[in-house]
């Protein structure tokens, strides 16, 4: 049955209509937070992606369920950040932690 199972789901990834959850970007960052924690990464680390969540990606991505997350959204919220005057290492790491929301 778990065989079967496997079997769907990868045949469904493969074509592109796998739905996914209903997970929120949000959710997957705050759960992203949490694998950080439990990794041990350090604290300087940790409120350093939370204050990139609070202040950029949250407002901008959070509401939206992941799968429903396009390249337009992605592609707007970048030159937003950029013409916010945002470094370029904190656009990095806006991007770092929304790659992992891609992972989920």
């Amino acid at each position: 049955m778990a065989e079967a199972a496997l079997a769907r789901l990868v045949t469904e990834v493969d074509s592109g209509t796998h739905r996914g959850t209903g997970e929120s970007v949000g959710y997957v960052l705050d759960r992203w937070i949490e694998h950080l924690e439990a990794l041990g990464r350090s604290p300087k680390t940790i409120d350093g992606y939370r204050s990139i969540i609070r202040a950029r990606l949250r407002p901008a991505l959070g509401a939206i369920p992941l799968r429903r997350v396009r390249p337009a959204d992605l592609d707007r919220f970048s030159r937003a950040v950029v013409a916010d005057g945002l470094s370029p290492m904190s656009v990095r790491h806006c991007h770092a932690a929304l790659s992992t929301t891609a992972k989920r």
